[in-house]
Protein backbone atom coordinates (compact mmCIF):
# COMPACT_ATOMS: atom_id res chain seq x y z
CA UNK A 1 0.00 0.00 0.00
CA UNK A 2 2.86 1.98 0.99
CA UNK A 3 4.30 1.77 -2.78
CA UNK A 4 1.50 2.56 -4.36
CA UNK A 5 1.04 5.87 -1.97
CA UNK A 6 4.57 6.93 -3.03
CA UNK A 7 3.98 5.92 -6.56
CA UNK A 8 1.07 8.04 -6.81
CA UNK A 9 2.87 11.12 -5.07
CA UNK A 10 5.10 10.84 -7.93
CA UNK A 11 3.11 10.65 -10.41
CA UNK A 12 1.51 13.47 -9.23
CA UNK A 13 4.34 15.30 -8.72
CA UNK A 14 5.15 14.58 -12.52
CA UNK A 15 2.19 15.78 -13.68
CA UNK A 16 1.60 18.99 -11.53
CA UNK A 17 5.65 19.86 -12.96
CA UNK A 18 4.39 19.39 -16.38
CA UNK A 19 1.63 21.25 -15.99
CA UNK A 20 3.55 24.62 -14.81
CA UNK A 21 5.92 23.94 -17.04
CA UNK A 22 2.99 24.11 -19.60
CA UNK A 23 1.31 27.51 -18.06
CA UNK A 24 4.88 28.60 -18.05
CA UNK A 25 5.72 28.43 -21.57
CA UNK A 26 1.83 29.89 -22.20
CA UNK A 27 2.73 32.85 -20.04
CA UNK A 28 5.98 33.39 -21.92
CA UNK A 29 4.18 33.63 -25.45
CA UNK A 30 1.44 35.43 -24.23
CA UNK A 31 4.03 38.02 -22.71
CA UNK A 32 5.98 38.13 -25.98
CA UNK A 33 2.38 38.67 -27.63
CA UNK A 34 1.17 41.41 -25.70
CA UNK A 35 5.18 43.64 -25.93
CA UNK A 36 5.06 42.81 -29.69
CA UNK A 37 1.85 44.52 -29.82
CA UNK A 38 2.69 47.45 -27.25
CA UNK A 39 5.52 48.09 -29.59
CA UNK A 40 4.27 48.07 -32.88
CA UNK A 41 1.45 50.20 -31.79
CA UNK A 42 3.51 52.55 -30.42
CA UNK A 43 5.93 52.82 -33.44
CA UNK A 44 2.89 53.20 -35.41
CA UNK A 45 1.50 55.75 -33.45
CA UNK A 46 5.38 57.47 -33.55
CA UNK A 47 5.69 57.54 -37.39
CA UNK A 48 2.23 58.95 -37.27
CA UNK A 49 3.22 61.90 -34.82
CA UNK A 50 6.56 62.54 -36.68
CA UNK A 51 5.70 63.04 -40.22
CA UNK A 52 6.81 66.05 -41.86
CA UNK A 53 5.91 67.31 -45.30
CA UNK A 54 6.93 70.31 -46.68
CA UNK A 55 5.06 71.77 -49.60
CA UNK A 56 6.28 74.62 -51.99
CA UNK A 57 4.26 77.04 -52.85
CA UNK A 58 4.48 79.32 -56.03
CA UNK A 59 4.10 82.81 -54.68
CA UNK A 60 3.87 84.45 -51.24
CA UNK A 61 0.22 85.53 -52.40
CA UNK A 62 -0.78 81.92 -52.52
CA UNK A 63 0.78 81.23 -49.09
CA UNK A 64 -1.60 84.25 -47.98
CA UNK A 65 -4.45 82.43 -49.33
CA UNK A 66 -4.05 79.29 -47.61
CA UNK A 67 -3.30 81.23 -44.47
CA UNK A 68 -6.49 82.91 -44.98
CA UNK A 69 -7.36 86.58 -43.03
CA UNK A 70 -6.58 86.50 -39.54
CA UNK A 71 -5.50 82.73 -40.10
CA UNK A 72 -8.84 81.35 -40.60
CA UNK A 73 -8.60 79.28 -43.79
CA UNK A 74 -5.54 77.52 -41.97
CA UNK A 75 -7.71 76.78 -38.37
CA UNK A 76 -9.80 75.24 -40.35
CA UNK A 77 -7.06 73.30 -42.59
CA UNK A 78 -5.93 72.27 -38.75
CA UNK A 79 -9.38 71.58 -37.67
CA UNK A 80 -10.52 69.33 -40.71
CA UNK A 81 -7.70 67.14 -41.08
CA UNK A 82 -6.39 67.29 -37.34
CA UNK A 83 -2.53 68.09 -38.75
CA UNK A 84 -0.44 71.39 -37.66
CA UNK A 85 0.79 73.39 -40.46
CA UNK A 86 3.53 75.55 -39.87
CA UNK A 87 4.43 78.43 -41.96
CA UNK A 88 7.61 80.33 -41.17
CA UNK A 89 9.64 82.92 -43.37
CA UNK A 90 11.08 80.02 -45.68
CA UNK A 91 10.43 81.10 -49.54
CA UNK A 92 7.22 79.83 -50.94
CA UNK A 93 7.04 76.47 -48.53
CA UNK A 94 4.99 75.82 -46.16
CA UNK A 95 5.43 72.63 -43.20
Amino acid sequence: VENMKQEARTQAMIQVKDIVDEAKLTATKEAKKVVIQTIQRTAVEAAIENTVSIFHIESDEIKGRVIGREGRNIRALEAATGIEIIVDDTPEAII
